[in-house]
């Protein structure tokens, strides 16, 4: 392996055979090799980023594409077009291109020339042929193409390879995924068409046209009828009844009846108006199939976690075997400084330091759940503005910052004392709980020169910012600083995983947007009618909650593969945050474990006149 390793950097930072220095490099430019390199991915990085911002941000009526963020995206159109071109004129250098005869062909229609290609072409298009027959119907369909921006977070799997994964999780779990696979669809099938035969002719209606804002009379609802587009040929028999909303509608045919049942056998019921036999085929459903379909899913999410882990571990060897052939150089760790008074003071305010050093600390949390309450209450006008309470509040207020300001000097003195601040003030300064301390007194003197400088201002602005002093009990319990262990320690999967899960959000919410326009039901063009909106649902539907159902034709294979693939995959990111996170609770605990019987066995021997011999301290 070491060998082959080798062999292949070697390879990888060496020119081929009379090439050209440079397209060579260029190329090691281009591929983020060279220092500026580097830091022309990190600006094409931005560039992505701020450009799919753009493409999102633009859907919102309000906002539009004013000129000056056309001249912009025009400035992006070109930066990426370059780039291309200079790609494509360094690539017959690459290592990856050099067994093919026509490498720019090969490279021209590979995965990430063709999105780039995807990304750029309808801008130069449209500029192109402006005033003609075929910029007319760009023009009609702008808002289709412009959506091919999106294809640019593709891009970002360059930099941060996920996308590219999925193709090694198919592979690693193929023969499982065709077996289950299988079986769910079956199951699919079986339950659609049983669903079909038992709801075709219920005529409940699930939601009623006073709830989506119709008209409740019938000479209402005509005019409204006629005042539309002439898309509603809704053919209900209760005209009280919002389109889309009967039973009957929804399974009027296998196919229709497959996305209803698709989001029923994930587990999740948006609907529950069904017959005596609609209820009794769900019964079963639940009791078998939504087991059986959440297979494949599972699968493919665990397949994707371990080909992340093993491109993991096989990085993290290559560095180990890197550092060993390296001299190794002796680190200096921080070490407590300071003086004894420091000392006793950093025991005193962390309760270690006996009855009145626990007092205070204890203390100190009382408080601050008291500050906590204090704003609650406060921001209810019939007990703020009863008699005497403002005053009180105050003072409360005045008490409470005093005192955080004494705990804030005295933390920030015993620093060099804690391990936490590396043993430094600036470390504490600049440390979560540094921030946290300044955070919860810093408003209140902002507020009082305010008011001393005469300057008018929300005052209840500053309050709030009270409730962050809740902050504070990290002191107490180390939750944020294990969750900070917990990201740490997942970083590559949550990278990885990360750009995937926007890649779905981001790209689902564009497809709703463009599909659900055409939807029958005013209520649903509303709800996907700008990009954020868009992905405020696809959000909630990737949480599992079906909110909207009655999609259009492309929107309901949208949420099929939502439902199939989506949920499953989003789910990767959190899942490995939180496992992380359940493995340093178990060693948190161990630890404490630990401590405590140390603690126990002292005491012990403190009670017994025995001194502790090193052997039971080591023990």
């Amino acid at each position: 392996e070491e060998e082959e390793d080798a062999q292949s950097n070697a390879d990888s930072t060496s020119p081929l055979p009379g090439s050209s220095p440079r397209r060579w490099h260029l190329l090691q430019f281009l591929d983020g090799k060279t220092v500026w390199g580097f830091r022309f991915e990190l600006f094409i990085l931005a560039l992505i980023v701020l450009s799919v911002t753009y493409a999102v941000v633009s859907t919102i009526p309000s906002v539009g594409e004013p000129s000056s963020l056309q001249f912009c995206e025009g400035v992006v159109v070109v930066i990426f077009t370059l780039e291309w071109i200079a790609r494509l004129f360094a690539i017959v250098e690459s290592h990856e291109y050099a067994e093919y005869n026509y490498p720019r062909l090969v490279y021209i229609v590979s995965f990430y020339s063709v999105i780039d290609l995807l990304a750029i072409l309808p801008w130069y298009l449209q500029y192109i042929f402006s005033g003609t027959g075929f910029g007319s119907w760009m023009d009609d369909h702008d808002k289709e193409l412009r959506m091919f921006r999106m294809l640019r977070l593709f891009k970002l799997d360059k930099y941060v390879p996920s996308i590219s994964l999925i193709d090694d999780a198919f592979r690693k779990k193929a023969y499982p995924l065709r077996i289950t696979g299988f079986v769910a669809a079956v199951f699919w099938i079986i339950f659609a068409s049983l669903l079909y035969l038992t709801e075709k002719d219920d005529m409940a209606c699930t939601v009623t046209a006073a709830e989506q804002g119709y008209p409740e009379s019938d000479d209402d609802w005509d005019k409204l009828f006629n005042k539309a587009t002439n898309k509603w040929l809704w053919n209900a028999p209760d005209v009280h009844c919002a389109p889309n909303a009967l039973q009957s509608t929804r399974f009027q045919n296998v196919p229709n009846a497959m996305t209803f049942t698709m989001y029923l056998i994930t587990g999740d019921y948006p609907l529950t108006d069904f017959s005596f036999w609609g209820k009794a085929v769900n019964f079963f459903m639940i009791l078998f199939a939504v087991s059986v379909v959440a297979i494949p899913s599972g699968l493919l999410a665990g397949g994707f976690q371990e080909v992340i882990e093993e491109t993991a571990e096989h990085q993290a060897e290559r560095e180990a075997r890197k550092k060993l052939k390296k001299e190794p150089i002796a680190e200096d760790k921080p070490k407590p400084s300071g003086s004894e008074f420091q000392k006793t003071i950093y025991q005193f305010i962390n309760g270690r330091a006996g009855f009145w050093s626990r007092f205070f600390h204890y203390f100190i949390a009382a408080l601050i759940v008291l500050n906590v309450v204090s704003v609650i209450l406060e921001s209810e006008d019939s007990i703020r503005n009863a008699t005497g309470m403002s005053t009180f509040f105050d003072t409360f207020e005045w008490i409470s910052v005093v005192i955080f300001t004494v705990e804030f000097c005295l933390r920030l003195y015993s620093a060099v004392q804690d391990p936490r601040a590396d043993y430094t003030m600036v470390g504490y300064m600049t440390s979560f709980f540094g921030i946290v301390d300044l955070l919860a007194i810093v408003p209140f003197f902002i507020e009082e020169i305010l008011n001393v400088s005469g300057v008018s201002f929300n005052a209840m602005a500053f309050r709030v910012f009270r409730v962050f002093r809740i902050l504070l009990l990290e002191h107490f319990t180390e939750a944020f600083t294990l969750l900070d262990d917990a990201f740490v320690s997942c970083k590559q999967t949550m990278a990885a995983t990360g750009l995937l899960a926007l890649v779905i959000w981001v790209g689902c919410a564009t497809l709703f947007y463009i599909f659900e326009a055409n939807n029958d039901n005013p209520d649903y063009v509303d709800a996907f009618s700008t990009i954020p909106k868009s992905m405020y649902y696809v959000a909630v539907f990737l949480g599992g909650e079906w909110a909207k159902t009655d999609f259009t034709i492309p929107g309901k294979f949208v949420a099929q593969f939502l439902a199939l693939c989506g949920i499953a995959l989003y789910a990767i990111p959190i899942g490995a945050f939180f496992e992380a996170f359940g493995d340093l609770m178990g060693v948190s605990d161990d630890d404490e474990d630990d401590d405590e019987e140390e603690e126990e066995a002292e005491e012990a021997l403190e009670e017994e006149g025995q001194e502790a011999n090193p052997v039971c301290q080591e023990v």
